[in-house]
């Protein structure tokens, strides 16, 4: 669970073929940083993606796929 205000809140962005790269970064990372994560990738807008699923695999923060006005949290993506 996750602080209410996060100390920094990190924007991460990149093509298709950065997906190794980000994932390597959250395995790497602590999982309370009190840093909040926005990831976001290039991709079809008319496919479903599952990044949100894949990075559970590399981190134990929470991640959750973003909607409007949803609070950014602390030591989650």
């Amino acid at each position: 669970m996750g602080a209410l205000h996060p100390s920094y809140i990190v924007g991460i962005g990149g093509s298709a073929g950065s997906l190794s790269g980000i994932l390597a970064l959250f395995r790497s990372l602590p999982t309370d940083t009190g840093m909040a994560f926005i990831v976001m990738t290039h991709f079809p807008c008319n496919e479903r993606s599952e990044l949100a699923q894949i990075l559970t695999r590399y981190t134990k923060m929470k991640v959750t796929m973003a909607t409007a006005a949803m609070r950014i949290l602390a030591n989650n993506i």
